[in-house]
């Protein structure tokens, strides 16, 4: 199984527009891995290619090194399934973009999974696009029960309930081949799966460095001083951050405060070396890909 981080980066991308932070900052200047797209994933077998989520930049994600970005990987020009995790914009934004790929005869539809909270978001926005199987739209609908394993895929692949806040109902992660585990943005699992433990590799959020002492009301997402928690009680094989952002809480974190916080893609890693604990945990970049 290989996996391309098509994107790496948070909800408004890495730099954001109009901020002057120090991460930004330097960011546009060096660019490289500290250029992130809003975070996606390819996953492919011999025999079939999955894509999860589709945010905002999607079309300059599929264009590869096309796009004159710093990635370097061949066009996506088909793949065999979508995969969402749950509704936010900068995960559904770019539905529309895929309308190219049956303009250019590349695939006439396109089998879409979503638990049904997530489908009813996508239902509102682009219902022009969704349909039942049978119906000639581009999206045909799938439905993504936690806990029960899809159908219609070859990989096997069960998704898992998470929690990410009043604004993402039914959010969503995926357990692939039961080797590894995607966990899409989130705060917490409120079900323990047994089917979580011991993965080759665990791909999870880590939007801040710090742990800010208000969470879950800041945004319902994950900082690297929590996700440590999960990784101890999930002992991954291998650890892949995304979703990495420009903001970081030094004022009354939840744990011992890390600072300066790292405004780098190589300080982030220099920093969670450090605080790795004997695991293996690599910060993704843009274009990044590795086999399981």
């Amino acid at each position: 199984m290989k996996i391309t981080f098509l994107g790496t980066g948070p909800a408004w991308g890495h730099p954001e527009f109009g901020c002057n932070c120090p991460a930004c900052q330097y960011a546009r200047v060096h660019k490289g891995r500290d250029w992130r797209r809003r975070t996606a994933l390819l996953i492919e077998s011999s025999s079939e290619k999955l894509l999860v989520d589709c945010g905002p930049d999607i079309r300059e994600q599929l264009m590869g090194r096309e796009a004159r970005s710093a990635v370097d990987y061949d066009p996506i020009e088909h793949f065999d399934a979508l995969l969402i995790t749950h509704s936010h914009t900068d995960h559904i934004n770019g539905l529309d973009e895929l309308s190219a790929l049956r303009r250019s005869g590349s695939c006439n539809s396109i089998p879409t999974y979503a638990t049904d909270e997530t489908w009813e978001e996508i239902s509102n926005r682009f219902g022009y696009l969704a349909g039942r199987q049978g119906e000639e739209k581009l999206l045909i609908r799938r439905t993504a029960l936690p806990g029960v394993k899809l159908v219609g895929l070859q990989f096997n692949l069960t998704p898992f309930a998470v929690e990410h806040g009043p604004t993402a109902p039914g959010a969503a992660g995926y357990i692939i081949q039961d080797e590894g585990k995607y966990t899409g943005d989130f705060y917490d699992v409120p079900i323990r799966d047994d089917r979580l433990k011991s993965p080759d590799l665990l791909i999870i959020e880590s939007n801040w460095f710090n742990e800010p002492s208000d969470q879950p009301a800041t945004s319902w997402h994950m900082s690297f001083q929590r996700s440590m928690a999960f990784i101890q009680e999930w002992q991954p094989s291998k650890v892949v951050l995304v979703h990495m952002s420009h903001e970081d809480f030094t004022r009354n974190p939840r744990a011992p405060l890390i600072s300066p916080p790292p405004k780098s893609h190589d300080e982030w890693q220099r920093a969670i070396d450090q605080l790795s604990q004997g695991f293996d945990i690599e910060v993704a970049y843009d274009g990044m890909s590795l086999s399981v």
